[in-house]
């Protein structure tokens, strides 16, 4: 895997991360 991949990934892990603890929030909020 090349740095640009990497890089991407980590990126979209992190979004999915925020996004999914935003929605959590929402749904017990």
């Amino acid at each position: 895997m090349n740095r640009l991949s990497l890089k991407t990934f980590t990126l979209l892990q992190t979004v999915t991360s925020v996004g999914l603890s935003a929605l959590a929030r929402m749904v017990t909020g």
